[in-house]
């Protein structure tokens, strides 16, 4: 999923996480409010998610939050994309 650089929080679509079949925890605390256009962003559970960049060895842990219905199109007009090396990242 694609945010804006300048959001600190990490989202994750309820259909990705299926996919992934990552453990799953509920989530109880108040709705996010740093996401533009989605002022009051209420997650449904939080999945911890280890991962890695494509030809690596060194794994991250991250707990993302669950959402539903989350229209990332309106997102996509504000990244700019960015070069690393040889490739280009949105």
């Amino acid at each position: 999923m694609v945010l804006p650089f300048n959001v600190d929080v990490d989202i994750m679509c309820d259909k990705i996480y299926r996919r992934l079949n990552a453990l799953i925890q509920p989530y109880y605390e108040a709705a996010l409010t740093a996401i533009p256009g989605y002022p009051d962003l209420k997650p449904v559970e939080t999945a911890e998610v280890e991962w890695s960049f494509c030809g690596q060895r060194q794994t991250h842990r991250t707990t993302f939050h669950i959402v539903r219905d989350l229209d990332i199109r309106q997102w996509r007009r504000d990244c700019t994309p960015q070069k690393y090396g040889n490739q280009e990242f949105r």
